[in-house]
């Protein structure tokens, strides 16, 4: 099962909403494109730069202040500034080297709300009043409300976290296992979602602006493991976290196995949240497996052993 961001649960699906709420009108390119008349895309240009919505976007000179547009929604310099003035002077450094990802996930919180907004008035729901987080929860609950659990999911669920309730047995904490599975299941359908954000949506991002964060955005262990072209597994751990304890020493084992054929990297949840935000995941231990060409290959939450992890990397290739 995959571990999923906060940003996932608040975002939800727009392209579902638009189906059944009618299109938010396209706003139309501005600026003009970077290289000539066949614009490059954020992902094409800096691969592994955007997470979501903007991976799609074109790369284009856009007026001064202006970041990224997305539909309706918009992202200034402003917007930026003020969120990095609010963040804790203790994680202002992590916002400043995550801005895309930030401005990333305001582009799609506004889309989202604009998309939320016209489902409210189509469906007769008065939004007035009411915050923009509840407007979005609103709308999100019946995206989530779509996911269902199996009991083979249930009990692969108790066997992959089975530490996490106290080892005890399945019959015991069944309900509160059951609970969890279709909690992350929901999840999971509201982020299927997110990876659709873009479809049918004109997103255009800074062309000057997407270069220099290319440049800080990518300067973090993962990034430079996923360039080097070895299979990576990338472990996410929190200081004092029992099963994180329990997978240091799997961790340092895998290091010296895998020394010079595959990158074993490891990062603090603490220290680096929004980094691991970027990448879905807010709890801690948790593991993402890329290949050698820096893509995704898969994901556990989670205490994982020794042989399990040993697997994933021999099915990348890291022999």
């Amino acid at each position: 099962m995959r571990t999923r961001t906060i940003f996932g649960l608040v975002c939800g699906s727009l392209v579902a909403l638009a189906a059944g709420a009618g299109a938010v009108p396209m706003q139309p390119m501005i600026g003009q494109p970077m290289g000539g008349p066949v614009a490059q895309t954020v992902e094409k240009a800096y691969p592994g730069l955007a997470t979501g919505l903007l991976s799609e976007a074109t790369l284009m000179d856009l007026p001064p202040g202006l970041l990224a547009t997305a539909g309706p929604a918009q992202v200034t310099t402003k917007d930026l500034a003020d969120l990095i003035a609010k963040a804790p002077a203790a994680l202002r450094p992590q916002v400043q080297k995550n801005a895309f990802y930030l401005v990333e996930q305001l582009a799609t919180q506004r889309l989202l709300l604009a998309f939320a907004k016209q489902a409210a008035a189509q469906g007769g729901r008065s939004v007035a009043g009411k915050a923009d987080k509840d407007i979005i929860d609103d709308c999100l609950k019946g995206v989530a409300s779509r996911a269902t659990v199996t009991d083979a999911e249930v009990q692969e669920y108790y066997l992959e976290n089975k530490e996490a309730f106290g080892n005890a047995p399945f019959q015991q904490v069944s309900a509160q296992v059951r609970q969890a599975a279709l909690a992350e299941n929901q999840s999971d359908v509201v982020a299927d979602h997110i990876a659709n954000l873009g479809k049918g949506i004109i997103a255009v991002v800074s062309a000057s602006w997407a270069r220099e964060q290319a440049a800080v955005g990518r300067d973090n262990p993962i990034s430079r493991a996923r360039a080097n072209g070895r299979p990576t597994v990338v472990a996410f751990c929190a200081a004092g976290n029992q099963l994180s304890d329990k997978m240091a020493p799997i961790l340092q084992a895998a290091v010296a196995t895998y020394m010079g054929r595959a990158n074993v990297v490891t990062i603090d949840l603490q220290q680096e949240s929004i980094l691991a935000a970027r990448y879905g995941v807010l709890a801690a231990p948790a593991q993402i497996f890329f290949g050698r060409d820096g893509k995704e290959a898969s994901r556990h939450s989670g205490l994982l052993s020794q042989e399990d992890l040993e697997g994933e990397m021999r099915e990348l290739g890291a022999n």
